[in-house]
């Protein structure tokens, strides 16, 4: 299979640490690009790979073998994690908060029956 490789002059114009440690980058070209090269671009939006970045030349042996790792967060843990901050906050703003369990399973809870009563009724 061959490989689309996205291959621009470039550099790092800056970086935002994230609270998951990751870290979020903001990159430019160094020349103008054209809507082929755009399309190329957004084929690889929201994709997980490799970013390789060197002030030049790239040797083949910079370039990794293997894919790169998917270790993100699954979307549950995405939505623990969020549910987490939700509940934090309010309480540090003096709501009255039940414990996090329970502020958890109510609130999934809500979103599953938002959804459930979306479904279409079932003819049996």
């Amino acid at each position: 299979m061959n490989k689309m490789v996205l291959q621009l002059p470039a550099y790092i114009r800056s970086y935002n640490r994230k609270k998951d440690n990751s870290i979020s980058l903001n990159i430019g070209t160094t020349i103008e690009v054209d809507s082929d090269c755009v399309r190329d671009i957004d084929t690889f939006r929201n994709k997980e790979g490799w970013f390789l970045f060197s002030e030049n030349e790239i040797q083949d042996s910079d370039i990794p073998k293997d894919n790169a790792p998917t270790e993100g967060k699954s979307q549950s843990k995405r939505l623990y994690d969020v549910l987490y901050v939700l509940w934090n906050h309010k309480k540090e703003k003096g709501e009255k908060m039940t414990d996090f369990n329970t502020f958890y399973n109510a609130t999934t809870e809500r979103i599953i029956e938002h959804y459930k009563n979306k479904l279409p009724e079932r003819s049996d």
